[in-house]
């Protein structure tokens, strides 16, 4: 099992079980300590997460990192990352953001 497997093992028990909005599990990018290719990684996972119609919650100082991320990789040139950007949503909700895709 490689490292990347292992942290969405890892991740999904996590967000599973720390949801404090019930059966919502709440996502999480930090991207200090990232490489690119990491980083591109770790945005299209959660992506594909919500490419199912689930919704997830997300720290909103986070959320704007990914969003601000995802629009430098697509101005540079990143066609995955572009073709999810116009589809992401994110409405306010408390604390935390609820994210989804269109």
């Amino acid at each position: 099992m490689n490292r990347r497997k292992l942290r969405r093992i890892l991740r999904k028990a996590l967000d599973e079980s720390m949801s404090s909005y019930g059966n919502i599990p709440v996502e999480s990018f930090t991207p200090e300590g990232l490489g690119y290719v990491e980083m591109v990684e770790e945005i299209l996972y959660i992506m594909e997460e919500l490419s199912d119609g689930s919704v997830r919650l997300m720290d909103p100082t986070e959320y704007e990192d990914m969003l601000v991320t995802m629009q430098d990789l697509a101005a540079d040139g990143d066609e995955d990352i572009a073709d999810y950007l116009p589809q992401l949503t994110g409405n306010q909700q408390g604390q935390y953001v609820r994210i989804a895709l269109r």
